[in-house]
């Protein structure tokens, strides 16, 4: 065989054996090659939040109160990694909604500490018709998936949290100490709190996103996000729904913001630590307004009505079955791996004979990288 004759035939077959070669397309990438709705070049990722709410104090300067929920404190940390894909992607979904090769997923642990108190804290007695003193200490587990390459990109949370409520809470310790170290008024009818129980939790939530008007230039986006979910256990059981209406500028990859007892999104794609910095810089950066009107059905909640398992406790109110509220403020995201978010929550009462609604502030910065 000649020379000429042996590359002609080594072409052909080579020709052929490309025309073989089947084409990658999202349908058939697997999983590890599409790890989110923006590919990132990183295998693992991590997201440190703190929260911290209060109804008064530097959260909510031009409107102090101190009564109802008056503070919470607590921080999340999450995971993204090859193995958490293994071991989430193995989870069913209805017509196989959450794809492995198309979505995302994250673990991670929650720890978080609330305190509730009456609105009069110079009184030493019970007060039989306000809300009792009460403070809720849990830690929790989640897993996250999302699916952002659906018609409609869909996101779902599942939380299992472990605590107690009472004395052993330290509420009672945490208030003292902050009221006494800046002269705040001292509470007095810690005595009367809610008694010593365990507790336990499940909470489920799921929101979709539709994306209105894409940001472009100088041009704001515009997204719509409903969300469904419900806590069901020994603490708390109820239903809510809602909606985020969310405007900005470069609108991070996600399913919208939470707070310290309803999770955000922790499957989007962060930011890799090991690029250009200063080139990223800009483009990392994202601004936005929101405002999430909800409502939800309480069947039952230990921090106003007592003990789950005996009834001890000296003071007690009723839930009020319905409450309606709504959430507004705004979320900026800067120098590549921070994110700041700022809330304020308004609340119809929670209470029988509660006479207004109640406003807190919520407060969360957040720390990610991926590599």
């Amino acid at each position: 065989m000649t020379r000429t004759t042996f590359l002609a035939a080594l072409l052909s077959t080579s020709s052929a054996f490309a025309l073989d070669i089947p084409q990658l397309t999202l349908d058939n990438l697997p999983p590890t090659y599409i790890p989110g709705g923006t590919p990132r070049n990183t295998d693992y990722a991590f997201r440190l939040t703190l929260y911290w709410e209060n109804d008064g104090g530097w959260a909510k300067p031009i409107s102090q109160t101190d009564k109802h929920y008056t503070s919470g404190v607590g921080a999340s940390a999450s995971f993204q990694a090859p193995f958490i894909d293994q071991l989430l992607s193995g989870i069913p979904s209805i017509n196989n909604e959450f794809d492995p090769a198309k979505s995302d997923y994250a673990m991670g642990l929650v720890g978080n500490l609330q305190i509730f108190t009456p609105a009069d804290l110079s009184q030493s007695a019970p007060i039989p018709n306000d809300r009792p003193y009460a403070g809720w200490l849990y830690a929790g587990i989640f897993a996250q998936r999302a699916n952002r390459f659906a018609t409609v990109p869909v996101w779902e949370s599942l939380e299992f949290d472990l605590g107690l409520v009472g004395p052993s809470s330290l509420a009672e310790n945490a208030q003292s100490m902050i009221h006494t170290y800046y002269h705040f008024t001292k509470p007095e009818g810690w005595n009367n709190q809610i008694n010593d129980e365990p507790d336990f939790d499940f909470k489920y939530n799921r929101r979709w996103r539709f994306e209105l008007a894409k940001s472009h230039h100088y041009t704001p986006g515009f997204q719509i996000l409903p969300d469904v979910g419900l806590t069901a256990g020994s603490i708390y059981d109820e239903v809510h729904a809602g909606a985020t209406f969310r405007l900005g500028w470069n609108i991070p990859d996600d399913f919208g913001p939470g707070h310290l007892t309803l999770p955000e999104d922790f499957t989007n794609v962060v930011p890799c630590g090991c690029g250009n910095w200063f080139d990223d810089f800009f483009s990392a950066q994202s601004f936005y307004l929101f405002a999430r009107p909800f409502g939800e059905l309480v069947a039952r909640d230990t921090t106003l009505q007592g003990d789950t398992w005996s009834s001890r406790d000296p003071v007690t109110v009723t839930p009020e079955p319905a409450l309606f509220g709504v959430e507004y403020g705004l979320s900026h995201r800067f120098l590549k791996h921070f994110e700041f978010t700022y809330m304020w929550t308004s609340i119809s009462p929670e209470f029988h004979r509660q006479h207004n609604w109640d406003t807190f502030a919520s407060v969360q910065l957040s720390f990610f990288i991926a590599w």
